[in-house]
This record gives C-alpha cells, sequence and structure tokens, in this order.
C-alpha cells in the first residue's frame, strides 16, 4: 500500500468520527516562525526584524549582493491569513502604490510613473534571470503513467498550485535628481503575503540588467523563506455530500484528503510550532493577538 493510499485509509470517515468533545476554537494563527538563509546564492542577509508592538506588519527582511552594494533588495512578509488570492494580491498593489505615492508627497521621490501591473510567475525564470515563453517552466503531468487516479490527481492538483505566480510592478522615480528604476513583486504563498522592491539608480544598473538582476534575486528568495505556523490553521476540515452514492462520495472524499494535504503542506500549520532553526538560518517569531483574526 502506497503512502497516499495509507493515508486515505488512515482518513476514512469512520476514522474521523469522534465522541470526544470539542476543544475550544484556537485563534486562526496563534504563532509563526520566519526563518530566512544566511545566504541564498551570492546575496547575503544583512537585515531581518519584526515590528515590536505591531505582529501584523510582520517582518522585514534585508539581502545584499557583494558587487552592486547600490542595489537595495528588500523582503517583507504579512500575515494574511486563508484568503482569496486574487483579491490579496490586488489589494496588496493598491497598497504598494499608495506607499510609494505617499513618500513620494513627502519629498523623498519626484519623477513618478507606475507602468501597469502584470502576473509575474517564479517558474518562467531562467538561470541567467531571463523569463522563458510562457509555459516553458511548467509542470507537465501525465496522469496515465502515474500510479494511480489518485496520485495524477495529486500532481495535477500541485501542478496548479499558484504560490509560484504574483504580481510585478515596475516603477520610475528619481532620488535626490537622480533617476532610479524599482520593481515591486507581491506573492501569496501559504497563510503569507511576500512583499518584494528592489531599486537602484539607472547609472548603477541599467534596464535590462536591473531586469534580470531582479527576477533572478526574486525566483532565489522567494522560496527559500519559510514560514512556520501554529494555531486553528492547522484543524483540516472534510466535507462530504451525504447525497452522494457510494462511488461518488468515496471519489469526492479521496479527492478532498489530497486537497487539504496540499493545502496542510503549502500554509505550514501545526498544532505545535517547530522551533528549531537549522544552521545557516536566521528566525524571527510572531505572536499574534487572537482578535486579530476576528475581524
Amino acid at each position: 500500500m502506497t503512502t497516499l493510499m495509507l493515508l486515505l485509509a488512515m482518513l476514512s470517515p469512520a476514522a474521523m468520527a469522534s465522541d470526544a468533545p470539542a476543544a475550544p476554537a484556537r485563534p486562526f494563527i496563534e504563532r509563526s516562525l520566519v526563518l530566512a538563509p544566511e545566504r541564498v546564492g551570492d546575496l547575503a542577509l544583512v537585515a531581518m526584524q519584526d515590528y515590536p508592538g505591531n505582529p501584523a506588519a510582520g517582518v522585514g527582511i534585508r539581502y545584499q549582493h557583494p558587487e552592486f552594494m547600490g542595489v537595495r533588495l528588500d523582503l517583507f512578509v504579512y500575515p494574511a491569513g486563508r484568503v482569496d488570492q486574487d483579491a490579496l494580491l490586488e489589494q496588496g498593489m493598491a497598497g504598494v502604490t499608495r506607499e510609494i505615492e505617499g513618500q513620494a508627497a513627502k519629498g523623498r521621490y519626484t519623477d513618478l510613473a507606475f507602468d501597469p501591473i502584470r502576473d509575474f510567475d517564479l517558474r518562467q525564470v531562467a538561470t541567467d534571470g531571463s523569463l522563458e515563453p510562457e509555459g516553458e517552466g511548467e509542470v507537465e503531468v501525465d496522469a496515465a503513467e502515474s500510479e494511480s487516479w489518485i496520485q495524477g490527481f495529486l500532481l495535477e492538483y500541485a501542478a496548479d498550485a499558484d504560490a509560484d505566480t504574483g504580481r510585478l510592478m515596475d516603477v520610475r522615480l528619481s532620488i535626490d535628481g537622480r533617476p532610479h528604476h524599482s520593481r515591486a513583486f507581491l506573492f501569496y504563498r501559504g497563510l503569507y503575503l511576500y512583499k518584494g522592491r528592489i531599486t537602484t539608480s539607472i547609472r548603477e544598473m541599467p534596464g535590462e540588467n536591473f531586469e534580470r538582476f531582479s527576477q533572478h534575486a526574486m525566483a532565489q528568495l522567494v522560496p527559500a523563506i519559510e514560514v512556520r505556523n501554529t494555531g486553528g490553521c492547522s484543524d483540516q476540515v472534510i466535507h462530504v455530500d451525504p447525497n452522494a452514492n457510494s462511488d461518488e462520495g468515496q471519489a469526492a472524499f479521496q479527492r478532498a484528503v489530497i486537497e487539504a494535504s496540499v493545502q496542510a503542506t503549502q500554509e505550514n500549520c501545526r498544532a505545535t510550532l517547530d522551533e528549531n532553526v537549522p544552521e545557516g538560518m536566521r528566525a524571527v517569531p510572531l505572536a499574534f493577538d487572537p482578535a486579530m483574526w476576528r475581524r
């Protein structure tokens, strides 16, 4: 019996039934641990901090490339919860725009111009930072070659996971009279919103080089940042249609179990928080007020 089939057997409707009294509901996320590698390729971690008294602001992370010290490379991770990805990314980019406009209003930026927001897929980034044609980096699934239809469905479900698909916005601006280009990237991964900002002067790095550098940096950094969670998000609920016949009900149940398993892996939420920090990683803990998840 495969591991997946064993999981399905263990999670049958009868196995999930229990006469034990329900435990009090936990806050959706009680605590998180954000982990970042000290080095990712040529990029070195130079700063990592939370914002005391404001855990909703998440964690700010800064990396530096030794050959391009004038390039500012920041990554921020914010708790978002279990939300609609498209709506979150749309709201997130609107927030980025307001933030940059606010800085311009304070006199930090001049000559401000925004390019249209577009989709950005980390899987399309080649090793040189250029973008491969759409579809080149996507996972191809042949369910007929898989061990069973269940594993085929699992592969299809994983291939459709869109944690690597986000949004990109190019921004042109001047700082102290010097033209700069800047890029904002947004991704929804697990239960967190990831925001990348890369900015440098045009003199420091010309346009095409900047595009490749920023794309390569995001493709390296975003998957390397790990967020572990604990709280009510660790509860997995499997919904079964009581009106479905036995064959349909079993198939639907098996699919629901697979979806729940993939979701649990993506959200990285456990009943107990793993606070172990591997060598070569830096970690920042976050603790949330339960009221944050009641809004």
